[in-house]
This record gives C-alpha cells, sequence and structure tokens, in this order.
C-alpha cells in the first residue's frame, strides 16, 4: 500500500506538469490549407471539348465535382454536357508557395446533342478524366487543362478524345 501510494505521489506532479503544457493553436493540417481564395464553387469558362461554361465544387482538399456545357469546337449546331467526380493528389512539389500543381484524375460522363446530323443524334457515354491545375493562394481563380477520353454507349457506339483549358471564379 505505501509503495503505490509513493509511485502516486511521484507520478501527480509529472501529469499535472503536461496538463499545463499550451496547445499550439497554429497547427495547419491537411484540412485547413487554403491553396487559393474564394469559396468551395467556380465558376468560367472553357475552350475545347465543350467550349463554354464550366464548374467546380470542391468537396474537401482531394475531392470535387465538376461540370462543363457549351458547343462542340468548330461545330455551331451541337451542344455536349459533362458531368465528373474527381480525386485530386499532389506528387510535385513546388517551391515556395507561390502556387500549387495539383494533378486529378476521375471519372464521369459526357452527353453530346448533335444538330448538325440530319434528323439530330444523341450520344451518351462514361469518360475518364486527367488533368491538372494551377492554384494561386493570393488568387480566387484557378487555370486547368485536362484531357477525357469518352466511349459512347448509346444511340449508337463510338468514342472520343476531349480536352480543354479553362480558367474558373471561385465564391
Amino acid at each position: 500500500m505505501i509503495s503505490s501510494a509513493l509511485v502516486f505521489a511521484l507520478l501527480l506532479p509529472v501529469e499535472s506538469a503536461h496538463a499545463q503544457v499550451p496547445i499550439d493553436g497554429s497547427f495547419s493540417g491537411a484540412t485547413t490549407t487554403r491553396e487559393r481564395l474564394g469559396g468551395d464553387f467556380g465558376l468560367g469558362g472553357c475552350l475545347g471539348t465543350p467550349t463554354g461554361l464550366t464548374g467546380k465544387l470542391w468537396l474537401g482538399t482531394e475531392n470535387a465535382v465538376q461540370f462543363s456545357f457549351g458547343g462542340g469546337w468548330g461545330q455551331f449546331k451541337d451542344v455536349s454536357a459533362t458531368a465528373d467526380f474527381l480525386v485530386h493528389f499532389r506528387p510535385i512539389n513546388v517551391e515556395g508557395d507561390d502556387f500549387s500543381l495539383p494533378l486529378y484524375a476521375g471519372g464521369g460522363i459526357k452527353t453530346d446533342i448533335l444538330w448538325s446530323v440530319p434528323g439530330g443524334q444523341l450520344l451518351l457515354g462514361p469518360r475518364v478524366v486527367l488533368g491538372a491545375t494551377v492554384l494561386v493562394p493570393t488568387l480566387p481563380v484557378d487555370l486547368f487543362i485536362e484531357i477525357a477520353p469518352t466511349v459512347y454507349v448509346y444511340d449508337t457506339f463510338g468514342w472520343a478524345m476531349d480536352g480543354q483549358i479553362g480558367a474558373r471564379y471561385y465564391f
């Protein structure tokens, strides 16, 4: 009994000293890193397939959903729309804090309405998206480039290799 009381008495000051150590409030984990200004939703323009409007909603630091809507490159009567789920990863370490360069991969769906074809045609199929985006911590914008092979499975079987470059402003 005396030895247990002695150990308790010796450890009590050590434990109370640990409890008084202040917690560092400047910790910045992966979930609080800000790679750009603005909110989680960005809206902008894109060139490629489709050429038109693009949007992106960040669901955290790694995942996002994006969409694009517009016309086909050089096909003035055709309309395209895409929706994708993306996973971002950061294998490229950029020195300094001037910008970051996350790469991303994901999958989604694409639909084309081809009014340039006599009688019109609707194409629908899954696609794989691979790209890179540039984020600047002092600006509420991103710049991106991507490729997206698509396999059409509805109305007719076929494939397409799409690509886009663009920019979005984050609100």
